[in-house]
């Protein structure tokens, strides 16, 4: 007769099986972080490479004008998740811009010519792994100088509540684009300061880095908000976020004569001001770097004692549209901090990404890489620390 009997595992052989495979995930586990974080930087070194490429032969093909990568810290269209963007960007003429804090005390304003940029149509922007962010140093002399003499007025990364920075020895700047409240347009002036990012500028025609580190160049990214624009179809001439063409509305609007006739095509010098200049919400205040950093967010947010980043930015900047944030400029989210200092945390950032940082006496090691731009391919050099 043919046994019925089945035979089972025991309490003991199955407890045995349950440390074996406990220990293989124990082990495997670490390898496993390691393969797929490896994999994240070499994508991210990959894409920040590509980001550059595609401004540098923009900049080739141009001709005429020079061609920038502009770093955006954006939310995706995928999901909403705040991505690191790199736009190629052309240069598509100059604005007489005013220059920040004239025209005060009954003295009339006096004007400064920035280069205006938009990004190219049909040139896929450049996305890096989500959590990876790129920074640019910005040199001490194009950092906001309010206080020094002779008076620069670059107002470049103004100093605010939350965004300090060292204009004796530069700091590593993150691009603040979009923290914004999307359904705030906001009035001309109300934000200055707001919006600043960096780019990789590239010559037209060699393509060869343009290292010049003067004033301030504008990118024109309109805001999507209808709120506080004129909907009169006589008025759209004067809406950024309706033109199907950044470079035609660009070129359009800087080669209106001046006057105050609009029916004639005229615009006030003052206009063009709020629509092209640095108080527009519709615009960007970009600085020219050279050296840039790659690193992960949470990885800085850890080694400086963060308590981890920010669940709809995923940095350590707040919601924009948080109602508790200062009006009309980005800001630190305080909650990720035990003490809230806007000095050491900007001194912690900048040391850490040179790795330099100290913390109750112990070095903290840094794993963000540090790039040079080469002059001539455009290419991210590393910098060997």
């Amino acid at each position: 007769m043919r046994s019925t009997l089945r035979h089972a595992f025991t309490l003991a052989e199955l407890l045995v099986v349950i440390v074996i495979i406990a220990l293989l995930i124990a082990v495997g586990l670490p390898a496993f972080q390691a393969l797929v974080s490896n994999s994240e930087r070499s994508l991210a070194e990959n894409q920040l490479r590509a980001g550059l490429t595609s401004a540098r032969d923009a900049a080739i093909r141009s001709g005429v004008g020079d061609a920038a990568a502009v770093f955006f810290y954006a939310p995706s269209a995928a999901n909403g998740s705040f991505r690191l963007t790199i736009i190629p960007c052309v240069l598509a003429g100059t604005v007489r811009d005013e220059r920040p804090g004239s025209g005060q005390g009954g003295f009339p304003p006096t004007y400064i010519d920035r280069d205006v940029f938009v990004p190219i149509p049909q040139t896929e922007p450049v996305q890096l792994p989500e959590g990876w962010s790129v920074r640019g140093f910005a040199n001490p002399n194009l950092l906001d100088d309010r206080g020094a003499q002779p008076q620069r007025w670059t107002n470049w990364y103004e100093a605010t509540a939350s965004r300090v920075v060292d204009t004796l020895r530069g700091s590593w700047v993150f691009p603040e684009t979009d923290f914004y409240d999307s359904n705030v347009n906001g009035d001309p002036g109300q934000d200055r300061g707001a919006r600043q990012t960096f780019m990789v500028r590239f010559k037209a025609g060699t393509g060869r880095v343009n290292p010049l580190q003067g004033t301030p160049a504008i990118v024109l990214a309109p805001k999507p908000s209808t709120q506080g624009r004129s909907n009169n179809v006589a008025d759209r001439w004067a809406r950024p976020d309706q033109a199907e063409d950044l470079y035609l509305y660009t070129r359009r609007l800087l080669n209106r004569p001046e006057g105050n006739n609009v029916g004639v095509g005229q615009v006030s010098l003052n206009r063009r001001v709020e629509l092209m200049g640095d108080i527009s919400a519709d615009t960007i205040l970009a600085g020219v770097v050279s050296s840039i950093s790659l690193y992960e967010e949470r990885s800085l947010a850890g080694a400086i004692g963060a308590r981890g980043v920010n669940r709809k930015t995923g940095s350590l900047y707040g919601d924009p549209n948080n109602a508790d944030r200062v009006p009309d400029f980005p800001t630190i989210d305080r909650t990720l901090f035990p003490t809230f200092d806007p000095v050491a945390i900007r001194r912690a950032i900048d040391e850490w990404m040179i790795g330099t940082y100290v913390s109750n006496g112990r070095a903290v090691e840094s794993d963000a890489l540090l790039y040079n731009v080469d002059l001539i391919t455009g290419q991210p050099v590393e910098i060997k620390r």
